[in-house]
Formats: structure tokens, sequence, C-alpha cells
């Protein structure tokens, strides 16, 4: 056998041997993706990815045959006389089983099942083939050609077929837009708009600034025993303190679509990942208007599905920069493809991340101990900016939505942060902890002292991110009037280290997962204020509609809480959240999931699909330790009709809803 011609089988093996495994993965990802795209949309992803694995496969191929060569060039006739053929035929022997295990059986350990290490296992399969060749080789070198042959000659078509669809591939996988293709860039529009009138100057700048997965539960203000937050504690004795206030949904997307438009999730329906099927032009939303009454709005967002341009808002911020441009990229090589292909993020996800290939590469990188998103870099970033307004003297009222990725995991505060609250050894690492723990996943309750070990860490990346809020506040003063500037400090949603749920996202809404903080600090030096009420994330986009004198839309469904701000009072009524992340988009209704209600010291969590509820009182049993649904069933079922009855309203809307 020539060497062109054990190439040439070796590159349509692997060709075939990708191709089927892409096309494997390829309908379970569909699966997933069509619960909110459309094929069409789903397709030029489709494409680009086909053709990255597939040259991934040729480059997999040229790697096999050169190693191949290499091994047959260096092994002497007199020691074993091996051919080409042989080890063809052997490369083909280890590919194919790896393909097999990979493909039906990947949750499967050999080394486990037999009790070998994978080391011995390759060991003793080399070893077996070598003894089958070296004593057969004689009986079985004709025998292995017409293999060879006879396979390549069956597989050609099926070669030629895969060829044709990578070059179908090639022109549909450019049809995607840029994801940021509309972006906003700095400046735009000031330039036209120089002249400000004293109505404009005298309305008070808005700040919105927003932990990720920042939960209430681990802050000191809210009756935390360890001191997370020290410096907004002492900020927060001059501000409005919300103590009950409960995010839309359990993760970022949802919530934070709720924050920005004051509605619903089931009115705003984008309960899905729409970082990888970004909204297109939602044009109910808060920072239109501001803006279409004379604010300019900022956005600078760290968490890509927190982002402008993934909740179809990005052509109503003045100014909203991508959000990678505030990771620090790690050193190792790899990282550096991860993102390779930042506006096509199901590729990106798919290829260099999801992939064995790339797991197993992933595997190798050396341990990381550092946060790749310092909120430092948002802060920064916009007092820039904000600077160089200064110097224009073109400011006008503004709205900055400032949303930073620390606390979320992973926990990787930096010195002096880490250790602070004990166990320093333990869990430092983004190794150790990805290695150790199962993030957005249930976990077994014989691991919660690692659990409370691991929340040692978030807590220590909250206390940094206290720090950088007080650092950012400090030189806020030198850029902008705060005499005129209200602050708001809040969250997208919570953070779990209870009830078997570790992180966020998932069918739970349990305290520490929807319980977020909110705290907003009004100009000059008022006296603070705590509030009760229970209210709701809706309800922070009309609050800032009034604090910045405009009119409510009536497609805001939160209340504004400035009466309670002043001192006044608002009628109470029930609080919801959910998590719809399992139900499809495109008007199909909402049939699974998870919705909670509060009312009063209650609360209710109704799972749907098993109808299953949990009751409880929030005033004696604050940790949701003991369902009281079979002792107070009055209660249960009155707060369980009320969550199906707004369930019921929410359907009929959303079943004539056509994207």
């Amino acid at each position: 056998m020539t060497a062109k011609k054990s190439f040439l089988i070796i590159f349509r093996i692997t060709l075939i041997l990708f191709s089927l495994q892409f096309l494997k993965d390829a309908l379970f990802k569909w699966d997933g993706y069509s619960f909110y795209m459309r094929f069409i949309d789903f397709l030029p992803e489709l494409a680009l990815a086909y053709v990255l694995w597939t040259i991934t496969a040729i480059v997999i191929a040229v790697f096999l045959w050169f190693i191949l060569f290499v091994v047959y060039k260096l092994i002497p006739e007199t020691l074993v006389p091996a051919s080409l053929e042989y080890l063809v035929f052997f490369m083909i022997f280890i590919l194919f089983p790896i393909f097999i295990k990979r493909t039906f059986y990947s949750t499967l350990s050999i080394s486990e099942l037999i009790g070998l290490s994978r080391l011995a296992i390759i060991f003793m399969g080399i070893f077996i083939v070598a003894i089958v060749i070296l004593f057969a080789r004689r009986n079985i070198n004709k025998k292995i050609s017409d293999i060879l042959y006879g396979l390549d000659s069956r597989i050609t078509p099926l070669v030629w077929l895969f060829i044709f669809i990578f070059f179908i591939s090639l022109p549909m996988s450019f049809f995607k837009k840029s994801f940021f293709e509309n972006e906003y860039k700095s400046g735009t529009d000031i330039s036209n708009r120089l002249q400000i009138n004293v109505k404009e100057a005298s309305r008070p700048n808005i700040i919105l600034i927003i932990m990720d997965s920042l939960s209430s539960k681990d802050i000191d203000v809210y009756g935390y025993e360890r001191s997370t937050m020290p410096f907004i504690s002492e900020w927060a004795k001059n501000g409005v303190v919300f103590k009950n206030i409960y995010s839309s949904s359990n993760w970022t997307t949802p919530a934070t679509m709720s924050l920005l438009t004051g509605q619903r999730v089931w009115t705003h329906k984008v309960w899905y990942s729409a970082f990888n099927s970004p909204v297109k032009n939602y044009k109910h939303n808060l920072a239109r208007v501001l803006k279409e009454n004379d604010y300019n709005v900022y956005g600078l967002v760290q968490n890509g599905n927190a982002h402008p341009s993934t909740l179809g808002m990005q052509n109503d911020f003045l100014f909203s920069d991508n959000y990678l441009s505030f990771q620090v990229t790690k050193k190792w090589w790899y990282s550096r493809f991860q993102n390779l292909f930042p506006d096509r993020p199901i590729v990106n996800k798919w290829i260099f991340h999801d992939s064995f290939i790339a797991k197993k590469i992933a595997s190798y990188s050396p341990e990381e101990n550092s946060n790749t998103k310092p909120a430092e870099m948002v802060y920064n970033k916009f007092l820039d900016y904000m600077s160089e307004i200064k110097q224009k003297k073109t400011q006008r009222p503004f709205f900055a939505y400032l949303h930073v990725m620390p606390p979320h995991y992973a926990y990787l505060p930096p010195a002096p942060f880490m250790g602070v609250f004990g166990d320093s050894e333990k869990f430092s690492s983004d190794e150790a902890q990805w290695k150790g723990f199962a993030f957005n996943k249930e976990y077994d309750f014989n691991k919660q002292k690692d659990v409370n070990v691991l929340r040692k860490r978030y807590d220590e990346f909250v206390l940094y991110s206290d720090k950088q809020f007080e650092l950012f506040l400090s030189h806020l003063n030198d850029v902008i009037d705060m005499t005129n500037t209200i602050v708001i400090f809040s969250s997208d949603h919570g953070e779990s280290f209870s009830h078997g749920w570790l992180a966020h996202n998932g069918p739970h809404l349990y305290e520490p997962l929807v319980h977020i903080p909110l705290i907003i600090k009004m100009p000059g030096n008022t006296s603070g204020k705590v509030v009760d009420l229970t209210v709701e994330q809706i309800d922070i986009a009309p609050t800032i509609l009034e604090l910045a004198d405009i009119n409510v839309p009536d497609w805001m469904e939160g209340v504004s809480l400035l009466p309670l701000i002043k001192g006044e009072k608002i009628a109470a009524r029930p609080v919801l959240s959910v998590d719809f992340q399992r139900n499809r988009s495109f008007g199909h209704p909402i049939t699974k999931g998870t919705m909670a209600v509060w009312d009063g010291e209650y609360k209710l969590i109704k799972y749907i699909e098993d109808n299953k509820i949990l009751l409880f009182n929030l005033k004696n049993d604050p940790d949701e330790l003991k369902n009281i649904a079979d002792v107070q069933p009055e209660i249960a079922e009155r707060l369980s009709k009320y969550i199906d009855h707004t369930l019921a309203v929410a359907n009929e809307k959303i079943v004539g809803f056509k994207e």
C-alpha cells in the first residue's frame, strides 16, 4: 500500500466517523433549540458548525496519518515486518470502538466496568493486536488488504456525500447577520444633541447597577451573619432598602428582560436562552421610553445573556459595548479559540466548548485562580466614558445600566479576599470548583459540607464586589454631578447553596434563588428607610420612569415604588416568580415549569407538570424547611388557584402570539 492510499483511507474513515458524530449531535441540539428557534434560523449555525467540524476532521486525519507514517518508518523490518496495511488496520481498530462508545455509550466507563485504567486498556489492546499481527501475518496479510480496499470502495460514495454537504454548507454559514451588527458606538448622535435646555438639566441622572447572581440571603444588610458587604451596609443607611423584593425568574435572561421592560415573563415571552437566538427589536422597553424622553441611555453589560443586543434593545442604547470587551482572556492558547465566533454563540459553544475534542483539550488547561470577568472593567469603562463627556460639556440627563458579572460562578475572588471566611485551601481555583461541583444542578445532600465551603468562596466574591462598588462610587464624584444622581443597586437573581440545588437556573424557586436586594439612594444626605412590603422586580422599571418624571406606559405591568420611597403607602398585592425554560416559544401555551406566589407571610411554590405544591410561612420558617400545605390546606388551595388562574389568563394571550 502506498503512503497516498493509506492517507486517503484514514481521511475517508475519519471524515465519515466525525460526520456521523456531528449528525447525532445536530439532532440532539435541534431538539433543544427547536423550543425557541425556527429551523431557518438554526440552519446557518448548523452549516458553520459542520464546516468547522469537517476542518477539524481533516486536521485530525492528517495528524493520525503523520503519526502512523512516522511509526512505519521507525520500526525496523528485522524486528517487526509491519506494512502500512497492518498499521492502517490497527488504527481503524482503535478509531471505530472509540466512535461507537462516544456516540452510543458516552456515559459508560469501560475502566470502571472491567476494573482497569484507561492506560492499561490501551496497552492491552496494542499488545493483543501486535501479537495477532506478529504470529498470524502470513495468513492475514492478504485478508487485511482485501478488507481495507473493500472498505474504501464501499465508503467512497458516503465520503462524496459529506464533501458535497461541506461545500453546500460553506455559503450557508455566512447567512447569519452579525450579533453586534447594529451596535451603537461610543458617541453616536452626540454631535446632534448639544443643546441642553433647563428642564433637561434638572432631571436626575439614574444609574442602575446589577450584580449578577447576588442573593439577598448572603448580604449582611439583609440579615446574613457574615459581613459580606460592609460598605453597602453603611451606604444603605441613607438609602431606601427594600427588604422583600423578588426576581421574576431564577436565571438571567428572563429576569433581566422583566427588569428592563417592567413586564412579566409570560408577557415578554423571553423565557429561553435568547443569547443563542437574540430577540428582534423588542419595542416595549425601559431604554426606549427614556431615550424618547431625551435621556442618554448607556448599557455596559458583562453577561452576554443580559446584553441589550440579546434582549432586542440594542438600538435604544446610545452606548453599549460588546460584552466580551469586559473579559480578560486566559493566557492558555486554546482560550483564544473558545471565543473565536462571539457573534455565533451556538457554533462557539458547540465546537469549541461542548465537542469531545474541545473537552479533551480543555482538560489539559493550566489551573486558573483568577476571575476573568472583573467588575472593575465595567466600572472603569463607564468612568472613562463619562470623563470624556464631561470634558466635551455635552452631558444630558442619562440612564446607565451597568451589569457586572461577579459574584456569578466560578467564585474566584482575588487576594486579599480569597480565604477571608476560612478553608482557603479548598475550592480556590477554577479547576477545583468545576471538578468538585456541577453548577445549576442538583447535588447529593452528603455533599452539603463541601457546598458550605464553596459558599465561603461565593461570600468572599460578594465581599470583593462590595469593595469594587465602593471604589466605583468614590471615583464617580469626579466625573458626574452626584447631587443630581440616583443610584439603584440590585441583582438579576439569587444563588442557591441549599435544598440540594447549587447556583441558579433549574426548576426551583426557593428564597436564595429569587430573593434579591434593592437599595435606592436618592441625591443628598437623605434619611434611611426600610420597606417591608413585598414587591417585585418588574416594579423597578416604572419606578425609574417616575423618578425621571416620565409617565409610565400602559404596557408596563409593574407598579412604581416612588410612593414607598416618599414614605407613603401602596396596596399590597401577590408577587410572582416563574421558571418556564422547558416550554416551547412561538405561541405555544405554558404547560411545564414552576411558579411561586408570595402573599403576606405565606409563599406557595407550584410545580406545574406534577401539580406538586409547597407552602411555607416565611415569618416562622424563613429557610423553607417545613411544607405546611397539609397543615393549612385553605391557604394552599387559595394560592394554588391564584396561580392556576394567572397561568390560564397568560396562556389565553400567548396562544395567539406570533413572532
